[in-house]
């Protein structure tokens, strides 16, 4: 259990009480990691192509169940010979 984990191994014997965020604390933190790592989020602005490779993308993923490591090729660039443009833009668009 990855919460099991991280409470052991960095706030080993401390109390930990689990509290609800906000729909505000979810958003602030959902820009700032997209930020972080060079996303955009998804928005109606996006250029046509995009939300179609999304829709691809997702009927693609639905036709063809993969486990997280051939899930995590795909993303990297490529898979089974299909390319999906800026991976790094349509792994944003889909999550």
């Amino acid at each position: 259990d990855d919460c099991a984990f991280v409470l052991t191994r960095y706030f080993n014997g401390q109390a930990f009480e689990p509290h609800a965020i906000t729909k505000h604390e979810h958003y602030v933190q959902r820009a700032m990691i997209a930020t972080l790592f060079g996303y955009r989020l998804w928005s109606s602005d996006l250029p046509p192509h995009l939300a179609q490779l999304a829709c691809a993308f997702r009927r693609w993923r639905a036709a063809n169940p993969i486990d997280g490591g051939q899930l995590f090729r795909l993303i990297a660039g490529s898979y089974g010979g299909r390319q999906f443009g800026s991976c790094r833009l349509s792994l944003a668009v889909v999550v």
